[in-house]
């Protein structure tokens, strides 16, 4: 201890004594660091440029042993008598002030030092802020706020000196404070002095955050003409704040038109499109920015066609700045224009404008002959994807693009940016019409092959691996023959495809189909085989591979069955059944079983013609582009399943991004073999001959000049050769102006709402539009036109509603889907009709009145508008609102009665499925988890047994036909992947889930429990290609199993089997197709007796038979969580409403007997029966 003491005092003592010696060195060190500052010139121009403190922040370190304010004092005293008010003292004054403030002197002293520095520097900003944060200290505000304006005024915010972001950065107060102050045009005023003197194009991040900070203030909205001359001020000298922060300024935008500023945000959303920019510049941005989401041009625009504005930010500009009145908006434009005439972001912004309002004609159109050829394509291609529909005339666009692509591909191009000239260019050349293109593509592929072939020389050749698909495709449909095979040659020699793995392969064999499939919509025949062997070489050189090392691509081999078959290329069609055929003896038939019934049903189709027809797609468009009357396409192709083509459409025609289902090539063997008939009604049951052609192509279109402009239409084809017919199904169309389009401007004021009603609602796109009564709406999502929606799955397109207003136009209730119940009818998967004239509204649910529902709580709807939650997908298709057709509205009764209600037992969950006995007190009740068993002869009902089980998932169908045991099937749901059936007996000890478990041999679609609880039929779709196997279940009332098949003629469209009577001694019929299928149940087996035309209605059964209850409508129906409604079972219609006393949940229960009462669950759990009011 004593030793550490000991050392402890000798350091002691050797730090005095230092400090002692420092101390009588001081004014000789002074003088040192006097001499030191100066001497570097480089240090010079730092302290000038507003580095002083930084400077003398660092002097003490080169004195160690010295205190840090003892050697900046004497500096202080010793530079002070030095500096005077001479110009060439400037650099000393810079100094002075800054060791006044790091020696902690005396305010006054501070004050003099900075105001000499102020004096000797007028034109460094620091010296400004330095001598306004002093004032501000002193609580002299007005010389504060004169200090930063003037320091503000000369910041060069290219290199924005670091003092300015650590002393006054946006949100240090210093805007604030001239805001307060009422000189906001003052700070206006010194902000796009300090941007005009900045050079053009520098400003660094900083600068958007001070003309945020400017934006911000409260004041700025309410000063147009002021904030005009900022922003001009801004397009002049520092463009790219304006067009690489749309995002930011977008929701500025928006909260001023909520708060009704429409004049200011007009003019930013003005400012922002007639910005002149340049679409090459690039803004240097430092790492440590924080101002969120740079926007470059290209990232404003897009790099290609489908990605143009994939935040949809352009549209909602447009909205805004064409507000009316336009006033002197399009003379600023040309003007801007005229100025930049080879500004292709401004040129593209000014042309888009012009066509939201009208059609663009050639004299609007000449705003782009300032633009070299490369140029006007990228404006040819936004017009194209961002204009309204109808808007610009294609064939004007035609000549910029078939004169751009080569401009494009002679562009020297290197960096990151290596090949995207070539890719554009392939991306582009779909937007030509075919009479253009065919001109074009003989000169343009020898260029197109030179750049995919040096490429590939240059090592770039995985790069581009892509892009060889689509150009074979065009090689093969524009090409010569020489051509065709220079560029096949050059694709087999390219050897990327030998450096690829399997998986890879695939990828690249996906692309030619898809590629291949798209070019033979249009090409001819001859063509059409040249396309269908260059799908097939691509496919067998993967298929070969595949087998051997795994991962064999079905599907694809079917869309290359579908080209073979369209371009009838008989050897190789024989080669690849070979080849397929070969496959299933080695690897069995289930892996590929979508192929085989595709190979079956060419067979059917193809060898057996005169029996079996293919299926046609036909399609409504409105006049062609020069006019005329409305046009019918179609298409013959072989069927397939609806599942199949979506799988097909998911996995091989569009991988990640694919919109309608797919669609097999025409089939050209077929072409003249058939007659067509169109047929049109006001609904599918009332249709009458409009059109008919004899011998018509396998693909097609003809002219009509009645057709309606809505209703359904349907296509009956017919073998001249034996005069049979089939019928295909009914499809609705409309081609009449859409009252409501998610990507049209709209055609009057869109509402304003406050911040709260739009974060529920969105933000409205459209105008309002008024709910006629009477109207049936069609509500269709333009699959077609998309490439970035999911397979349809029953939404709108992300972040898109449907919102209902009431009759104060204020906002009640939105869809943002088709999967409301009870107010769309299902048409096609991309449409629904709606009726929302009969619509209510409660508690933001939408719902149709059945029965006297309309409490005061209750809301009608009278008008529609479209809204965005978020930014749209500009990417997404377009979504209209048409009206259909007229339809006759119910009127509905006004009061409804109370009913009483009785307990019955405590359930615990909401009950999923029941089984009440008619012919013994049992019923059983199941849920998520868990299974109850009831005596019912007592009330309430007591409890038997219960089950408990993970494995219950709710969808389960649960009978009970003896006291013993419980039947129990399980539906293929929630991971399952098959039905299956467990016996419960109710003196078991195992748990559910360990209960044998029998999967059945297909999976039935319905069930309906025999009239004698003598068991349970269960009905299946018709399998087969052409669905010619009837099949069905019986399980009877012990637990066994029976099945049961029968062929039956083909049958098209959808169908269900469905149970239509109950007869003696076993018998029973269903009725699938327009088919009855008389049917016998005994001990060991189920039978079919015989078959003869028929469907399930009630004058289908016989007289000594039972109505199934599938021909009744249902006796009850919970319309809400306390409105029960009485249905008459035979018409639907309602016959009684009732309020109860609690809120229930899920489906209502009862029995046989037609007096009976209905059961319900409450929200906790509880099973109630409803006691009726007596009338």
């Amino acid at each position: 201890m004593g030793t550490a003491v000991l050392l402890v005092g000798i350091v002691s003592s050797t730090v005095h004594a230092q400090e002692k010696d420092g101390a009588r060195e001081l004014p000789e060190m002074a003088a040192k660091a006097v001499a030191t500052l100066f001497s570097d010139p480089g240090q010079c121009v730092r302290i000038t440029n507003g580095e002083a403190d930084r400077v003398v922040a660092a002097l003490p370190d080169a004195f160690p042993g010295v205190k840090k304010y003892d050697l900046l004092q004497r500096v202080y005293q010793k530079l002070k008598p030095e500096v005077k008010q001479q110009p060439d003292h400037a650099v000393k004054a810079r100094v002075l002030a800054a060791l006044a403030r790091a020696s902690r002197q005396r305010t006054t002293d501070v004050a003099e030092a900075e105001q000499l520095d102020l004096v000797l520097n007028p034109e460094q900003p620091d010296a400004w802020l330095r001598r306004g944060i002093s004032y501000a200290r002193m609580k002299e505000e007005k010389y504060a706020a004169d200090m930063f304006l003037e320091a503000l005024r000369r910041t060069d915010f290219a290199r924005p000196p670091e003092f300015f972001t650590a002393l006054a950065p946006p949100t240090a107060g210093w805007v604030a404070r001239i805001a307060r102050a009422k000189r906001t045009d003052e700070l206006n005023s010194a902000l796009a002095d300090s941007f005009s003197k900045t050079k053009s194009g520098t400003a660094q991040s900083m600068a958007f955050a001070m003309l945020q900070a400017v934006l911000d203030v409260d004041d700025t909205p309410l000063q147009p003409q002021r904030l005009a001359l900022l922003l001009k001020s801004v397009r002049e000298h520092q463009q790219h704040l304006l067009v690489s922060h749309v995002a930011q300024l977008l929701k500025r935008i928006d909260d001023w038109d909520q708060a009704g500023h429409h004049e200011a945000s007009t003019a930013l959303a003005r400012a922002i499109l007639l910005t002149p920019m340049g679409d090459d510049m690039q803004v240097e941005i430092p790492a440590h920015q924080e101002i969120a989401e740079p926007f470059a041009a290209t990232a404003f625009w897009g790099d290609k066609p489908w990605t143009v504005d994939v935040r949809g930010m352009i549209p909602s500009l447009m909205k805004t700045a064409l507000r009316e009145p336009h006033g002197d908006f399009f003379q600023e434009a040309e003007a801007a224009v005229g100025r930049h005439q080879d500004d292709c972001h401004l040129v593209s912004c000014v042309l888009l404008a012009r066509s939201m309002v009208s059609p663009l004609n050639p004299e609007a159109l000449a705003g782009a002959k300032g633009l070299d050829a490369a140029s006007r394509l990228r404006v040819a291609w936004r017009l194209r994807v961002l204009s309204p529909p109808g808007s610009v005339d294609e064939q004007l666009l035609a000549p910029w693009i078939a004169e751009g692509i080569p401009a494009l591909l002679k562009l020297q191009e290197g960096g990151v940016s290596r090949g995207s000239n070539l890719r554009q260019s392939l991306q582009l050349l779909p937007l030509l019409d075919e009479t253009t293109k065919a001109s074009l593509l003989p000169t343009l592929l020898p260029l197109l092959r030179e750049k995919l072939v040096k490429q590939n020389l240059s090592g770039d050749s995985q790069s581009s691996a892509d892009l060889w698909p689509q150009f074979l495709a065009l090689a093969m449909v524009h090409g010569n023959a020489e051509e065709r095979e220079a560029c096949l040659k050059a694709w087999r020699e390219s050897g990327h495809r030998r450096r690829l793995d399997i998986k890879e392969e695939w990828m690249e064999c996906r692309r030619m189909v898809r590629s291949v499939v798209d070019a033979m919509v249009t090409a001819s025949p001859e063509r059409g085989r040249d396309l269908a062997r260059l799908a097939f070489e691509s496919w067998s050189a993967a298929w070969t591979r595949s087998l051997k090392e795994g991962d064999a691509d079905e599907l694809t081999a079917v869309v290359v069955l579908d080209c073979l078959l369209s371009a009838n290329l008989t050897d190789e069609l024989a080669t690849f059944e070979k080849q397929m055929l070969n496959t299933f003896s080695e690897y069995g038939s289930v892996q590929f079983r979508t192929t085989l019934s595709r190979l079956r049903a060419c067979r059917d189709c193809l060898g057996h013609g005169e029996q079996k027809f293919p299926a046609v797609a036909i399609e409504v468009h409105d006049a062609a582009p020069e006019g005329g009357p409305p046009r019918v396409r179609w298409a013959m192709e072989i069927p397939i399943e609806l599942s199949d083509k979506a799988r097909i459409q998911t996995m091989v025609m569009d991988g990640e991004n694919f919109g309608a289902p797919y669609k097999a090539p025409a089939l050209h063997v077929l072409s003249g073999k058939y007659d067509l008939e169109i047929h049109v009604g006001a609904s599918p049951d009332a249709m009458r001959k409009i059109a008919g052609a004899e011998a018509v192509p396998a693909q097609g279109e003809m002219t009509i000049q009645d057709l309606p402009p809505s209703g359904w239409v349907r296509m009956l084809v017919k073998n001249p050769r034996n005069g049979l017919m089939a019928i295909g199904s009914a499809n609705p169309y409309c081609i009449t102006r859409a009252e409501l389009h998610s990507k049209r401007v709209p055609q009057g004021p869109a509402p304003v709402w406050p911040p709260e009603v739009r974060d529920e609602f969105g933000t409205p796109l459209s105008e309002v539009i008024p709910v006629e009564k009477g109207m049936e709406y069609l509500l269709r999502v333009d699959l077609e036109e998309s490439d970035s929606l999911p397979l349809w799955s029953g939404r709108l397109p992300q972040g898109l509603n449907l919102v209902v207003m009431d009759e104060k136009q204020k906002p009640i209730a939105k869809m943002a889907g088709f999967d409301t119940r009870g107010v769309s009818d299902d048409l096609q998967p991309s449409m629904r009709l709606l009726r929302p004239g009969g619509w209510a509204v409660e508690f933001g649910d939408i719902f149709e009145p059945d029965g006297s529902i309309l409490r005061p709580d209750v809301s009608r709807a009278h008008y529609l508008v479209f809204t965005a939650s978020g930014t749209l997908d500009a990417g997404a298709p377009a979504v209209r609102l048409q009206k259909f057709r007229r339809y006759e509205e119910e009127a509905m009764p006004q009061i409804l009665p109370e009913a009483d209600v009785e307990f019955m037992g405590n359930f615990g969950m909401e009950a999923a499925t029941w089984f009440i006995s008619n012919a013994r007190p049992r019923a059983v009740m199941g849920g998520q988890g868990g299974i109850r068993v009831y005596d019912t002869s007592k009330v309430p009902w007591e409890l038997i047994r219960s089950f408990e089980s993970p494995v219950l998932k709710g969808h389960e169908s649960v009978f009970m036909f003896d006291d013993r045991q419980i039947l129990c099937l399980e539906w293929p749901r929630d991971g399952r992947p098959d039905s299956a059936l467990r016996v419960v007996p109710l003196d078991t000890n195992l748990p559910y889930e360990e209960l044998p478990r029998q999967v059945l041999p297909v999976n039935p679609r319905s069930s309906e429990v025999a009239v004698d609880e003598s068991g349970v039929i269960f009905t299946v779709p018709s399998e087969g290609a052409f669905r010619t196997k009837f099949r069905a279940l019986w399980l009877s009332s012990d637990g066994r199993l029976l099945d049961t098949t029968a062929e039956r003629p083909s049958m098209e469209g959808p169908s269900e089997a469905t149970v239509a009577w109950w007869g003696k001694d076993g018998s029973l019929g269903v009725a699938e197709g327009g088919r009855m299928f008389h049917l016998r149940v005994t001990k060991d087996a189920l039978t079919v007796e015989k078959q003869d035309p028929g469907v399930a209605s009630f004058d289908s059964v016989p007289a000594d038979a039972v109505p199934s209850s599938h021909l009744w409508q249902p006796r009850f129906i919970l319309k809400d969580a306390r409105l029960l409604l009485r249905l008459d079972q035979r018409s639907g219609e309602v016959v009684a409403g009732y309020r109860l006393p609690f809120v229930c949940r899920g489906s209502p229960i009862w029995m046989a007997d037609e007096n009976s009462p209905a059961l319900l669950t409450t929200d906790q759990g509880e099973l109630i029966r409803v006691v009726l009011p007596q009338k």
